[in-house]
């Protein structure tokens, strides 16, 4: 008799929640609005998906995703020239990403039992962007400079709002009804994401080759940011500031298309 009951309790969980849980994987492909990001690139990343329904009887996901992407990544070589004019000839390497959580509430449109159902999902979450640059050592030389820290990290985050909308494509076989006909799904979706407050990253695609004389404190020939690092003369030990980088402060602002694989439980 009790392991009667037992069974009839793990059909009943097994019927509440059948088609509630949903997993994804996809590929994401983030496009800057030029107007307010002009010096931000593509993001292409991968993330994962989980949602929950609360009640079978109402076609609401309560949804969370997270994804890891990249946008730049370049080998650039780089001239230091002290105030002497001795100077040093080094590789500079960037790779800068942009990762994002979000949680949302996404409505089901139309009978997810068929081969087609859309949904819209309104979305908050943040985004997490992180560069990290670094500094080859030049050869050992009279008259050189080397960066004290040749490894040196940029890191922001910014809150960020904004929406998905898309359709799920059911891959199974409809013929039979059966529950586990409805498990295998393919996600096609769009995006826009959103910041009230202004972020920084680094993006070095405007960048070139040109000589960086010592930074004096408080000069800026230009609006945006330089990001600097310490070097030190390696015949007089004096240190001083090169430029190695360029920080923009924009709002964020993207639209975003993604691609993914949905198994539901």
């Amino acid at each position: 008799m009790k392991q009667f009951i037992t069974c009839l309790f793990i059909l009943g969980v097994g019927t509440v929640f059948s088609q509630q849980i949903q997993g994804s994987v996809y590929t994401t492909f983030d496009f800057p609005d030029r107007a307010a990001m002009p010096k931000m690139g593509v993001v292409k990343g991968i993330g994962l998906m989980a949602a929950f329904r609360p009640a079978q009887q109402i076609p609401v996901f309560l949804e969370m995703k997270g994804s890891l992407g990249n946008y730049s990544a370049r080998t650039i070589p780089q001239t230091y020239v002290f105030t002497n004019g001795d100077q040093t000839s080094v590789d500079v390497r960037y790779s800068s990403a942009m990762n994002k959580w979000l949680f949302g509430t996404r409505f089901q449109l139309g009978n997810e039992y068929r081969r087609f159902n859309g949904f819209i999902t309104p979305q908050i979450g943040g985004a997490h962007f992180n560069s990290r640059i670094y500094i080859e050592d030049p050869t050992v030389e009279e008259g050189e400079c080397r960066a004290l820290e040749n490894r040196i990290p940029h890191r922001d985050n910014v809150f960020v709002y904004g929406g998905e909308i898309g359709v799920q494509l059911n891959l199974s076989d409809l013929g039979s009804g059966a529950p586990s006909n409805y498990q295998h799904r393919v996600s096609f979706s769009l995006n826009f994401l959103n910041s009230a407050k202004k972020v920084d990253y680094i993006n070095v695609k405007y960048m070139s080759d040109e000589p960086h004389p010592v930074v004096e404190e408080g000069n800026h020939e230009h609006d945006d940011r330089e990001l600097t690092a310490t070097f030190i003369n390696l015949t007089s030990n004096a240190t001083h500031q090169h430029k190695i980088a360029e920080l923009y402060s924009t709002t964020l602002r993207m639209w975003g298309f993604n691609v993914g694989y949905v198994f539901m439980f």
